[in-house]
């Protein structure tokens, strides 16, 4: 689907070892990134691949649309489609996920109920965590889980219907503690504003 000289290269170069943060530091020493130094050559055949398994994605996706419409249930059936995590690609000189830069944790979140949401694209910052209270608020409206005693996230659907949210605290959190750090990692982000803290080492 694409050619060698459609795809860029990364926008970021890799930055000097002493000016990288500690997350960076430790993700890099464990996946052994200050070790193996990449090509622009192998840069652009990793992001062409990459691009390629979008496409892949977009046209799987875009199966599952066609079959909805081709048997009526387009309108009334509500599709999500999100990531978990996003990727570096070589910015920063980073081949990897698990860190807060916007790359990596940034993800899409699309949602289509053609019966009762508007097209429309929002720029409040919302998490992954609001998706549990949105569906329980779509299910029954004003209903409270049985099984879970306070949800950390809040329902999306006034936003979907096109409402203006005044009182939304358009923040998101998140936390690294798994493999090739070596303490926690935690970033907030609210607005155009992200804050990351590393235990024990300097806030960026």
């Amino acid at each position: 689907l694409y050619r060698d000289d459609e795809i860029d290269l990364p926008a970021v170069s890799p930055l000097p070892e002493g000016s990288l943060d500690m997350q960076t530091v430790w993700l890099n020493q464990s996946r052994q990134s200050d070790v193996y130094k990449i090509s622009a050559d192998v840069a652009r055949n990793a992001r062409h691949a990459y691009y390629g398994m979008i496409s892949y994605i977009d046209d799987k996706v875009g199966g599952i649309l066609a079959t909805l419409a081709r048997t009526g249930l387009d309108s009334n059936t509500l599709v999500i489609f999100l990531g978990d995590h996003g990727e570096m690609m070589g910015e920063r000189g980073m081949w990897f996920k698990s860190t807060f830069f916007e790359w990596s944790a940034r993800v899409p979140l699309i949602l289509s109920f053609p019966d009762r949401f508007i097209a429309q694209r929002r720029s409040e910052i919302v998490s992954l965590v609001d998706l549990l209270p949105t569906l329980l608020d779509l299910a029954a409206p004003g209903a409270k889980s049985k099984t879970v005693d306070a949800l950390d996230g809040r329902s999306l659907v006034a936003m979907l219907e096109g409402k203006v949210e005044t009182h939304w605290p358009d923040t998101a959190i998140s936390e690294y503690t798994a493999d090739g750090v070596c303490a926690p990692c935690r970033m907030i982000r609210r607005g155009a504003f992200k804050y990351v803290y590393i235990h024990g080492h300097s806030a960026l």
